[in-house]
């Protein structure tokens, strides 16, 4: 009987350092993802004291157990601290991952007005078309943007033309002559659609992370890369694993066809992302993609 306590003693001597270094790992890497998950550096939000609730309790109920651990020597509450903090961490991994549109909530700023106009409809279900099926959502920059091409005269005839080429033959290719717009109405189209984005504003739509957007109206995600782009993303891929940038144009919309002109660029990486312009039609309430061409990628 003494042999085996004593063995019991020397197994339980031996290993209790390692639970205890487990543990302590486990809650650090707990706490330090609990911290720039929920942008604790910038105080304390709504969504780090309901949705972060249950990691906060699971690293107090770990620090006791642990505690009981060294004090008593006990097995069970050893283990009890490790399994809570993993299990913590497993809950914060799967919010992120799947629900992260319930952590990031709603922008505290917004636009001194949001408009229900004919643009924001098509913009919101531009953007809830293409990112809505999706686990997590696109933080979208409330600069409208229509990058790399001009503004001049000249800049809309060069563009124009490589526009219409490039969304025009597929458009044709897809509708049958009676039921489409001419090639003449079309290029004039496309220039509306330039000349309405030489003078670029601000979105006034509001955030739906619900819905796959969240307009970055506070600078909530962009200051994450006030350190530089690498820093950035590294900070987004830590702490939004699901969550990707994007920005978007003012779209021109033709009713008769329900055609849509509207630029949206992509980026989930320093050097990962696109941008197209995109021609769309809308038919009985859904967007059908007819075209597209692109305009950056890296």
């Amino acid at each position: 009987m003494k042999k085996t306590q004593n063995k019991k003693k020397l197994q339980f001597t031996s290993l209790r350092p390692v639970i205890i270094a487990v543990s302590l790992l486990l809650l650090a890497a707990l706490l330090v993802w609990y911290f720039f998950a929920f942008d604790i550096q910038w105080g304390f939000n709504w969504q780090s004291i309901t949705w972060g609730l249950p990691v906060l309790a699971a690293a107090v109920i770990a620090i006791v157990c642990l505690v009981r651990f060294v004090r008593r020597r006990k097995w069970r509450w050893g283990f009890s601290a490790v399994a809570i903090t993993a299990l913590a961490i497993l809950y914060t991994w799967l919010i992120l991952l799947f629900y992260s549109y319930n952590v990031v909530g709603k922008p505290v700023n917004g636009p001194d007005e949001t408009l229900d106009t004919e643009d924001n409809r098509i913009i919101s279900l531009v953007l809830s078309e293409f990112f809505g099926d999706k686990p997590g959502y696109r933080v979208v920059d409330p600069q409208l943007a229509l990058p790399y091409i001009g503004t001049s005269s000249e800049d809309r005839e060069h563009f124009g033309g490589w526009i219409q080429n490039g969304l025009f033959i597929p458009y044709v290719q897809s509708n049958p002559a009676p039921s489409r717009i001419g090639e003449d109405n079309f290029a004039d189209f496309v220039d509306r659609f330039l000349l309405k984005n030489i003078t670029l504003g601000l979105l006034t739509i509001e955030s739906s992370p619900q819905d796959g957007y969240y307009i970055d109206y506070d600078s909530k995600f962009a200051r994450y890369f006030k350190s530089g782009e690498e820093a950035g993303w590294r900070r987004m891929s830590f702490c939004r694993p699901s969550v990707g940038m994007a920005d978007v144009s003012l779209p021109i919309y033709d009713a008769e066809t329900g055609l849509i002109i509207i630029y949206l660029g992509t980026r989930d990486a320093p050097l990962v992302g696109s941008g197209y312009i995109f021609l769309l039609q809308m038919q009985d309430g859904e967007l059908q993609i007819i075209s597209n061409v692109l305009v950056w990628i890296a």
